[in-house]
């Protein structure tokens, strides 16, 4: 047995009770209509946007460890609500082989991955906007910088400074930027409500917004970081799928900019009842999606040149709290 059935049926029990109170508060919140709102229609005569995405794969060694990183941005332009071209940049995919060779944490080393991946996705953003002029510029992921690594982990200045040139592009040249998030666990959106309506629920936002949510539906806007100029909602773009958080850049003056990004992304999303997320990312990830073949082909052509044999590339043949970097 894989766990004691007594432990079993009270998580059940517990998940049962959870879900029976998030009908609830979706019933009550449906009626009131206060957080939820409506996506207008698409209707923009021309439309195109730029979707940027990344992958990463690694291998731990002996002496060693490998990643393998790879970029790309799809551009897409509609006219009529209809594909009718695409570009990708750069073709074939921007890819960097990272080695770490000194002693680090496990967890300094998923961080100084996440790092590399990050930093090689936005400078493909910030070069693809040197030659093209999009509509939307659509980043894989959250929009919001996480400031506390500033200090803790200098590198990320060169994260935190790139992305600040990306938004001055896009506020000077009219770009509308924005961030989909296929599976945000944050509870900001939950927190939010529970101040309103004093309904105290210790669950993630889309845990409730799954119920919640109609297809087509959108929230109201909310700020996961005061400090930062984004904005938030989550959208249901597809029937039968947990809804996505969209953040977007605020600008000063357009009341409206809510909306449209509402109706882009639902119109970029929109075309599977069970799996909804704009389709120039579902390109680009495509396109750029790395697998452990990839790094074992790094691997193998590394071993080659070292003549056949390396302590260092050694295969690890167990886990250690302390990986080689």
């Amino acid at each position: 047995m894989l766990a004691n059935n007594e432990d079993i049926i009270t998580a059940v029990e517990k998940i049962r009770r959870i879900e029976e109170k998030i009908r609830e508060i979706s019933s009550v919140l449906r009626k009131q209509k206060e957080f939820i709102l409506n996506v207008k229609p698409f209707s923009l005569e021309k439309l195109k946007v730029i979707g940027v995405d990344g992958s990463i794969v690694s291998k731990r060694c002996y002496g060693l460890d490998l990643a393998l990183i790879s970029a790309m941005a799809a551009i897409f332009e509609y006219c009529s609500g209809k594909l009718v071209k695409t570009k990708f940049y750069p073709s074939p995919p921007f890819k960097k082989l990272v080695t770490y060779t000194q002693p680090i944490l496990e967890d300094k080393l998923s961080l100084s991955l996440s790092y590399h991946r990050q930093l090689t996705e936005l400078k493909v953003a910030y070069n693809v906007l040197k030659n093209e002029k999009p509509d939307f510029l659509i980043l894989d992921g959250s929009l919001y910088l996480k400031e506390n690594l500033l200090e803790s982990f200098p590198k990320y200045s060169e994260i935190y400074n790139l992305f600040i040139k990306i938004c001055e592009i896009c506020k000077n040249r009219g770009i509308y930027l924005v961030g989909v998030v296929k599976d945000s666990r944050c509870a900001k959106f939950v927190q939010d409500i529970a101040k309103v309506t004093g309904e105290k629920l210790n669950i993630r936002d889309v845990s409730l917004l799954y119920n919640l949510l109609r297809e087509g539906e959108r929230t109201t806007t909310f700020k996961l970081n005061p400090s930062q100029n984004i904005l938030s909602f989550y959208l249901k773009v597809s029937e039968y799928d947990k809804p996505l958080r969209v953040d977007f850049l605020a600008v000063d003056g357009d009341s409206q900019l809510a909306c449209t990004v509402a109706s882009v992304i639902y119109f970029l999303s929109s075309f599977n009842k069970t799996f909804g997320y704009p389709a120039v990312l579902l390109e680009a990830d495509a396109r750029v999606r790395l697998s452990k073949d990839d790094i074992e082909a790094v691997y193998y052509e590394l071993l080659k040149k070292l003549g056949g044999a390396s302590t260092l590339l050694l295969s690890l043949k167990r886990e250690d709290k302390l990986l080689l970097c």
